[in-house]
């Protein structure tokens, strides 16, 4: 994941952090249609483990209009959802899991999914970040579960 990988069809190291980002994010569970705020939070990781500033990326707003630009006739990398949020192309995810496991999730993705995660998929999320081999991800996101006494948590 050290490496970001340029997406068809234009766009600069910004864009790409932006998708590692919500591709990121939708492997642990977490709803996919990701708030922009959280995605520029962490897309800030993905291109500062990559080579920052001697990347010369393109800046957020340019970024983000590459973000929703359909590439080749097909589709965005990141295609726009109800109440302004964005979901990663699922080929880009099914890719990225294809070729990774979710242990190799950074810390910092594991953060911002649990800043971000609602009621109805922290079960899911604690099973992926148990598979994961991360049991304190899993106890943090079922604990507002447990407080209201829910079952399943």
């Amino acid at each position: 994941m050290g490496r970001l990988q340029r997406c068809p069809g234009g766009g600069g190291a910004e864009l790409a952090a932006l998708v590692a980002a919500a591709v990121a994010l939708a492997r642990t569970g977490v709803d996919t249609a990701l708030p922009p705020e959280s995605l520029e939070r962490l897309h800030a990781y993905f291109l500062d483990r990559a080579g920052g500033p001697a990347l010369r990326p393109e800046g957020m707003e340019e970024a983000w209009d590459w973000a929703s630009r359909i590439v080749l006739g097909v589709t965005s990398p990141l295609v726009p959802g109800r109440g302004g949020t964005y979901k990663p192309f699922d080929y880009l995810v099914s890719d990225t899991a294809r070729q990774s496991r979710p242990s190799e999730l950074p810390v910092q993705v594991w953060d911002e999914a649990l800043r971000i995660v609602d009621d109805s998929r922290r079960v899911l999320m604690a099973t992926v970040a148990k598979v994961a081999g991360r049991p304190d991800v899993a106890k943090e996101v079922l604990g507002p579960l447990a407080e209201q006494d829910v079952p399943t948590a």
